[in-house]
């Protein structure tokens, strides 16, 4: 009997919910390891999951962080993490905030790195080679997905220090008439 006890309570271990103790060591080593700042990957995780960890999306992304299928496996491949499944709560976290840090890398600019996160590398780049030059808010209020947009505001706005909903609005948007003109019609 006493031989079967530590696989039962290995068992137990790995099938028990984690708790949120568990969950905020996870993202503090993660964010450790990859240099991301906690409240960044703590915004994506309550706009991705609403941190619950075994969320699924109606389009196959899962976890935490929300990781679509095609993605989890590239980050698998890049990071290193080949005994690490995309669906346990704390891999999913460390390939989610892996894949955060090499957007950061990629872009260099947050914006950018939140919209490719949630909209994907290629159409951020678009994005980002032609708006990168405009203040900040217009550059977020003109991401052309909606979806992304939002995404973008929720998680960013607060971290970066922009009011999304300030009067000057038309202000800041004369002062770059010049640039939009090439991008709006």
């Amino acid at each position: 009997m006493q031989n079967n006890q530590p696989i039962v309570t290995m068992a137990v271990t790995q099938s028990r919910q984690p708790t949120k103790q568990d969950i905020n060591r996870w993202i503090h080593n993660a964010c450790l390891k990859y240099e991301v700042d906690e409240k960044l990957v703590r915004a994506i995780i309550k706009a991705e999951s609403t941190y619950r960890t075994e969320a699924v999306s109606n389009k196959g992304a899962v976890g935490l962080m929300q990781l679509m299928p095609q993605t989890a496996n590239y980050i698998i491949r890049k990071s290193g993490y080949s005994n690490c499944s995309k669906i346990t709560p704390d891999c999913n976290i460390k390939l989610g905030t892996w894949y955060l840090s090499n957007l950061y890398q990629k872009f260099g600019n947050l914006i950018y790195a939140t919209a490719a996160y949630n909209a994907g590398p290629n159409r951020s780049k678009r994005w980002y080679n032609q708006l990168n030059n405009l203040d900040n808010r217009i550059q977020i209020e003109l991401i052309p997905i909606p979806i992304t947009r939002d995404y973008v505001q929720k998680v960013i706005a607060p971290k970066i220090g922009i009011d999304l909903n300030i009067a000057n609005f038309s202000s800041i948007m004369l002062e770059q008439k010049d640039v939009l003109n090439g991008i709006v019609k």
